[in-house]
């Protein structure tokens, strides 16, 4: 999938788009398709999915940190699509925006900002979970979506439609999401956490089997094709055992 040039006049202008409450835009229609003519007037030629993707790609770009040369979230984001397009390149449009919005501004809420230990975490992560699923949809409406469809990546950023603990009875568009999330941090994530994190080899096995037990089978099988290293496989072969 190829990226979308944006001049810079126009990103900051999404850039400014993008903190618009997502209530006063569901809300009061008019100022929304108001903020929308303004500020995508030399976009009004491409589809409301190139300037979902622009307004994304324009909210990330404010990350302050790097990762390879580029703001972090938006390198994370392009990964997503570009592995979204590998796994399931037939994917409908709306698994494609949640695919780009996975991490969203994911910088405005650090780790350290919630209590340590396990409880702390899973406060952040279950906030991070609304916070991006509001500002995909905020952004979705903008531009041009229906409020139905903004409601259900907003629902496929919840991560509800994935608890069941057997996969084939989670939502599929919430599955596919996931199965792009996990085969991103496998491939490019899952190194230099295990270099990182200071982790025996039991409970970084214990990592990768919770990780797998969140993919479907295809993805399985797309993991064991990503060409990691030996002593990636090495792991997934003792968490898989």
């Amino acid at each position: 999938m190829s990226s979308l040039v944006v001049s810079d006049s126009t990103r900051k202008a999404l850039t400014l788009l993008a903190l618009v409450p997502v209530a006063v835009l569901v809300s009061r229609t008019s100022i929304a398709r108001h903020v929308c003519a303004l500020v995508l007037n030399n976009l009004t030629s491409k589809s409301p999915k190139s300037r979902t993707f622009a307004a994304i790609d324009a909210a990330n770009a404010c990350d302050p940190r790097e990762d390879e040369g580029e703001p972090k979230e938006l390198l994370y984001g392009k990964r997503m699509s570009e592995m979204q397009g590998t796994f399931k390149p037939d994917a409908n449009d709306l698994v494609q925006i949640a695919c780009r919005a996975q991490h969203i501004e994911r910088w405005t809420s650090p780790r350290t900002t919630y209590p340590a230990g396990k409880l702390g975490y899973l406060k952040w992560r279950s906030d991070l979970y609304v916070y991006h699923g509001t500002r995909a949809a905020e952004i979705m409406y903008v531009c041009g979506y229906a409020q139905s469809d903004c409601a259900r990546v907003q629902y496929l950023l919840s991560k509800k439609g994935i608890k069941a603990a057997d996969a084939s009875d989670r939502d599929v568009d919430a599955q596919i999401v996931e199965d792009v999330a996990c085969l991103v941090f496998l491939k490019y994530y899952w190194k230099p956490f295990m270099k990182s994190e200071v982790l025996s080899d039991d409970k970084l096995v214990a990592v990768l089997q919770r990780t797998w037990s969140k993919m479907s089978d295809d993805a399985h099988a797309a993991a064991l094709d990503l060409g990691l290293n030996d002593d990636e496989m090495r792991l997934i072969k003792i968490a898989l055992s």
